[in-house]
């Protein structure tokens, strides 16, 4: 163990004390590892050191595709033009509601930068496991992972901006349904289900007012929950009457609906999830929307610790493109114990490794 003043820390090292601030407030747990994120959010508190172990030498690639903070405000500000949306009906005043409008267009067009300007694949899931159930985080999140799948499409730069717009609004519909069903902490009843799936409906009948929305953003909201097969809603309608961004917000709003932690469901392991998207690829998904997002999404994200199914306990440190759920490890116990000299595994190269799940101790 050794004494490292805060400048001085750097990302890969591992906590061996707990961390307070100098008035007592309590930062991190003992043995948290250390990346950039966390060193940015540590530079707003007064701590003049940490203790590190002195035998843990991680090489952490800790790019981040969106800070958390910034993630926070924009979550914040689709918040609020969602409802100013909902709650300003159109009655032959339409400034506030294009104006609300207008601003969501310029969050889909800062997403699109980013994911233009991001080479590598998208490490968005920094949060993922954590308790969520805000349709606006949500919605944030499949914008993102909408886009990362369309940058390797031949899409124009209009088309993208739909694209983006209507991968925001998908779920806005849902601002209508009860609180006390969105909520419910057990298994929906079979009329309360039918509530939710209106919120396809309601979403549409509140945005196809705003002037000059485009119809392949409508048709997002409405279509986002049909599948190949018919066997989606609300209209029941197949691949060939299915608009093309319509199946791939399916794609991502999927994902991301089953990697939250939400008080109905317990969320899946990310390559829990892929395997079930696989499982309806050609049936209910697109199979090539599946391989864009396996190749350009980072299933597991750098810094994120994880335990094995032979027992062993690494933490995510770079990533495999094309194989986004087989990143690289740097192995810290195994058999229950410290290891002596930490070491890496390439998980794809490693076939019979799984992940068997996430931890944050």
């Amino acid at each position: 163990m050794k004494i490292v003043p805060l400048e001085a820390l750097k990302p890969g090292d591992k906590l061996a004390r707990p961390l307070f601030s100098t008035s007592g407030q309590f930062l991190l747990h003992q043995e948290t590892i250390l990346t950039n994120q966390l060193l940015d959010r540590l530079m707003k508190y007064e701590i003049e050191h940490a203790y590190i172990t002195k035998d843990i030498s991680i090489n952490l690639d800790s790019k981040t595709f969106i800070e958390k903070d910034h993630k926070n405000k924009v979550v914040q500000y689709i918040r609020e033009s969602f409802h100013t949306i909902y709650n300003h009906p159109i009655n032959g005043n339409t400034f506030i509601v294009e104006q609300a409008a207008e601003g969501l267009k310029q969050v889909v067009g800062d997403m699109n930068k980013l994911v233009k300007q991001n080479n590598d694949i998208v490490s968005l899931l920094s949060d993922v496991f954590v308790f969520d159930d805000s349709i606006f985080t949500h919605s944030l999140n499949v914008t993102i992972y909408t886009l990362t799948i369309a940058r390797e499409l031949p899409f124009t730069k209009q088309e993208l901006e739909e694209l983006g717009l209507g991968a925001l609004l998908h779920d806005i519909g849902k601002l209508k349904i009860p609180k006390e069903i969105l909520l419910k902490p057990d298994r929906l009843s079979k009329e309360e289900y039918e509530i939710v799936k209106h919120h396809t409906v309601y979403g549409y009948d509140m945005i196809k007012l705003i002037p000059n929305i485009p119809q392949s953003v409508l048709r997002c909201v409405k279509e986002h929950h049909e599948r190949l097969n018919g066997t989606g809603y609300p209209e029941g309608l197949s691949s060939d009457k299915l608009h093309i961004f319509s199946k791939i917000i399916g794609v991502a709003d999927t994902f991301d609906a089953m990697t939250t932690e939400r008080v109905y469901q317990d969320k899946r392991l990310p390559h829990e999830a892929l395997e079930i998207l696989y499982t309806g690829s050609g049936t209910l998904f697109e199979q090539k929307y599946i391989e864009l997002f396996r190749q350009n999404v980072a299933v597991y994200p750098n810094g994120m610790k994880i335990v094995l199914n032979d027992g062993r306990k690494g933490i995510v440190i770079k990533q495999n493109n094309e194989v986004s759920d087989r990143p690289i490890l740097t192995i810290l116990e195994e058999q229950g114990k410290a290891v002596k000299e930490t070491y890496e595994i390439d998980l794809s190269k490693h076939l019979n490794l799984v992940v068997q799940k996430i931890y944050n101790e």
